[in-house]
């Protein structure tokens, strides 16, 4: 008796096809789901532009109604200044299949303003589920908002910083030649005996002060140097010869204090660096050093280099008075902020040096304890 192959394959044919339509239904029904519940904004566009279909999600976010939408074309909806770009991006997408481009734009609204949206478009014309340029879309409104908020204070911060500059610039230019006068007629006055007891006191006061007012005005013109020089002369340079110029302008007062000064540079004896901001750095290092020693013991100061990465550290650590960083962590490096009561202190250094550390690219950072001592720790980005 013989088998009935035909029927058989008949029916197999049938059921593949009633599983596929089936699975295409179900795909059908997904996709309607998604497009239909979707959180953001979903419009379906054909290749000309035009509003196919919009969901609630979408109408809800750009306030209009189907009647408002359907049929009408992109460009009617978007900022004149942005539609070159939305253009541009439209006719990638609809050239190239399964390609997802993201933008930005404003989108008119009904009451004649304009919103921020951020959207997605994707070419889906050749998907037989779909067969439409998909645009999903969310509201940045707030975050668009916020963002131009801060350019615009960043802005304005940069102006009133540009009016500072020049009128530190001004008033420090203008300050220096009086001053530069009256440093002139104090020194005058070292030639002349005088013999009141009174108006010795109070030219000494006057002394005083011109000297500590000139020496504030030339911090101020050379933190303002630093600030505005953007081109930075750069060449390798020795650690060992550097602090060896420094000893050498300190020798009278290395000589009085005596320190017990170990440099060890072995490990990182160069680095290429501006040498005239270097030798201010360790000058002021070694100057705060003797200040803030303590009486009480002879000074040591450690000065040692290494490499840590791409970054070239330099340690100085001294035995001195030592910093509350509990209390003064915060005002450490900042303008006239003087943390012990020591002959000649202005509370310049530390700022100074923090200001040509930024100026080259690197950083510091202060380890201390109170009667202990104190560590800086450089690091110089090669």
């Amino acid at each position: 008796m013989g088998n009935i192959i035909g029927a058989s394959k008949i029916a197999r044919d049938i059921t593949e096809k009633k599983l596929g339509e089936d699975k295409i239904r179900n795909n059908e029904r997904r996709f309607r789901s998604l497009f239909q519940n979707s959180a953001d904004g979903i419009v379906l566009l054909d290749y000309t532009g035009s509003i196919i279909e919009v969901p609630a999600s979408g109408k809800k976010i750009i306030g209009y109604e189907d009647h408002e939408l359907i049929g009408k074309i992109k460009n009617d909806l978007v900022n004149p200044d942005d539609l070159p770009a939305i253009t541009e991006v439209f006719l990638e997408v609809v050239s190239t299949p399964d390609i997802i481009k993201n933008i930005e734009y404003r989108c008119l609204m009904p009451d004649g303003t304009y919103k921020w949206l951020e959207a997605t478009c994707h070419n889906l014309l050749h998907d037989p589920l779909v067969k439409a340029i998909v645009l999903n879309f969310r509201d940045i409104a707030e975050r668009k908002n916020q963002e131009l908020e801060r350019e615009k204070l960043i802005e304005t911060l940069n102006q009133n910083n540009t009016d500072l500059r020049h009128f530190s610039y001004i008033t420090s230019h203008n300050l220096k030649a009086p001053l530069s006068n009256l440093v002139g007629f104090v020194k005058l006055l070292d030639d002349f005996e005088i013999e009141d007891p009174i108006l010795e006191k109070i030219m000494e006061g006057f002394k005083t002060s011109t000297i500590m007012l000139n020496e504030t005005v030339s911090d101020l013109v050379k933190i303002l140097v630093i600030r505005d020089n953007n081109m930075i002369a750069l060449k390798e340079t020795n650690f060992n010869k550097i602090f060896n110029q420094v000893f050498a302008q300190l020798d009278n007062l290395i000589k009085e204090v005596q320190p017990s000064i170990d440099m060890n540079f072995r490990y990182a004896p160069y680095l290429v660096s501006n040498e005239t901001y270097l030798e201010s750095i360790f000058m002021n290092l070694v100057t705060n050093a003797i200040k803030y020693r303590s009486y009480d013991r002879p000074l040591l100061i450690d000065i040692r280099s290494y490499t840590e990465g791409d970054m070239i550290c330099l340690e100085f650590e001294d035995n001195g008075i030592g910093i509350d960083l509990e209390r003064h962590k915060d005002k450490l490096f900042r303008l006239y902020q003087r943390f012990h009561d020591r002959p000649n202190s202005k509370g310049m250094g530390l700022y100074l040096i923090k200001t040509q550390m930024e100026s080259l690219g690197g950083s510091i950072s202060v380890e201390s304890k109170v009667n202990v001592g104190t560590k800086f720790i450089l690091k110089f980005k090669q």
